[in-house]
């Protein structure tokens, strides 16, 4: 943004921080009309155009500045007790009344940071299919404020350098650009030499080794110590007993946990130590390769794409024969931070035979190939869908994107089951619990 507007905004600021500390002084929480989320994008803005310009030593300076100021901290206090303040931690704390916001914002100054209590983090088991079950930590309101005050002005700046690849944990990005991009990209490739590399990285927020998280996660010198505190925190269970200390990895549910994730990946496999052109994971890899093409060698260049959601991965190429050795290099460049990959959700598919269908499923999207000589009406997703319009393409098949149907079935079976204990209802109290989980299958796959 214009100087003159910042310097517009940082008074309208200090205003706002006149006005909160006036309130808190007489034991009173403020509850402000002014436009806070309008001031907050100004912060970010400016946070992110030091970062564009290469200007890193006067961007940590101003998100150390900010992130500690009255105005962050309000906002981050008023976030945390609107997402998450009815959640106590292992302490039993929450954040709803205005006594105990006042409460937390005393403990966020400056001078109270520096003898916070240890930091304990409640282990919650939470099912999933198959019978597995994901480990979710739930730290205490104060931990939980803090890393906000943090990850509102750090994102501004990691978004200013993440790389297009990365469409997790994004603002503005989801699982469907993702989803379109690979399918983007699978329409438009060579098929004959086509290849993909579905990679899942196992138990990856619980797996990072903490020397690479604090040599790679840049935050504000002051911050370091809260860093290192919430990278080792003591699990306890939901009677208090103690588990022992994390030593590897980050708490999955904690605010800075994705923003590790992304820079952690971000380091391993995009960030090429050579040539700013070239993603890291193909640094090694020419950009053209020799083909038999009746009788005579051509030469062919090799487009490569890599995109990253979380933890789950896809590689493609255009040069097939070098997918194991693509697999190689990944498993290598993931070891050096403490990462590894699941063997069992990992696959290579190759698209050398053009005539047979190939299925493979990714964020809960099913993809399938249909060769031209099979397109046909009725049959590929059910009896009544028509595709038939896709014969006269000039490419050897098409490619159909869809929701998988296990996690179709899955819904129906929520939506059944919610139905039968909720009978004794309304009518209209019935349609407002199916109308939630409706919305949330449709919010992701919509």
């Amino acid at each position: 943004m214009k100087k003159g507007g910042w310097f517009t905004s940082l008074a309208n600021i200090e205003r706002i921080e006149v006005s909160v500390i006036k309130s808190i002084k007489v034991g009173s929480w403020p509850k402000l009309t002014v436009p806070l989320n309008s001031l907050l994008f100004d912060c970010q803005s400016e946070i992110c155009r030091l970062a564009v310009a290469g200007n890193k030593v006067e961007c940590f300076k101003l998100i150390n500045k900010l992130s500690r100021s009255v105005f962050i901290r309000y906002i981050a206090i008023c976030r945390v007790s609107s997402h998450s303040g009815g959640t106590p931690g292992p302490n039993g704390e929450t954040l709803k009344t205005a006594a105990d916001k006042l409460s937390i914002y005393k403990m966020t100054g400056v001078a109270k940071m520096q003898n916070l209590p240890k930091m304990e983090v409640l282990q919650v088991e939470i099912p999933k299919t198959g019978g597995q079950v994901r480990t979710l930590g739930i730290s205490n309101i104060l931990d939980r404020v803090l890393q906000t005050q943090l990850s509102l002005l750090l994102d501004a700046y990691l978004e200013a350098i993440y790389p297009t690849e990365i469409y997790g944990f994004r603002k503005g990005r989801n699982c469907l650009q993702a989803v379109g991009m690979l399918k983007h990209i699978l329409a438009t490739a060579s098929k004959p030499r086509l290849g993909v590399l579905l990679i899942d990285v196992e138990k990856c927020f619980d797996s990072f080794l903490h020397s690479s998280i604090l040599e790679h996660f840049e935050v504000p010198k002051e911050w370091k110590p809260l860093l290192r505190r919430w990278l080792k925190p003591m699990m306890v269970d939901n009677k208090g007993a103690k588990l022992g200390k994390i030593i590897r990895g980050i708490h999955q549910g904690s605010v800075i946990g994705p923003m590790i994730c992304n820079v952690i990946i971000m380091k391993a496999l995009i960030t090429s130590e050579f040539s700013k052109k070239k993603i890291g994971v193909f640094e090694s890899f020419s950009n053209t390769y020799m083909l038999m093409v009746e009788g005579k060698r051509k030469q062919r260049t090799v487009y490569r794409h890599l995109i990253s959601y979380a933890d789950d991965l896809v590689i493609t190429t255009t040069n097939n024969q070098e997918l194991s050795r693509l697999l190689e290099i990944v498993k290598e460049k993931l070891s050096l931070f403490g990462l590894s990959i699941s063997a069992e959700k990992t696959k290579i598919i190759s698209y050398a035979n053009t005539e047979k269908k190939i299925v493979f499923d990714y964020l809960g999207f099913t993809f399938l190939y249909v060769p031209r000589n099979k397109i046909r009406k009725g049959g590929i997703l059910s009896r009544n869908d028509d595709i038939t319009n896709r014969k006269n393409i000039q490419a050897p098949g098409t490619h159909l994107v869809y929701p998988e149907r296990q996690g179709f079935r899955d819904i129906k079976l929520k939506l059944k089951n919610t139905i039968k204990k909720l009978k004794r209802l309304s009518f209209l109290e019935i349609l407002n619990e199916t109308n939630a989980i409706v919305r949330g299958y449709a919010n992701y796959f919509a």
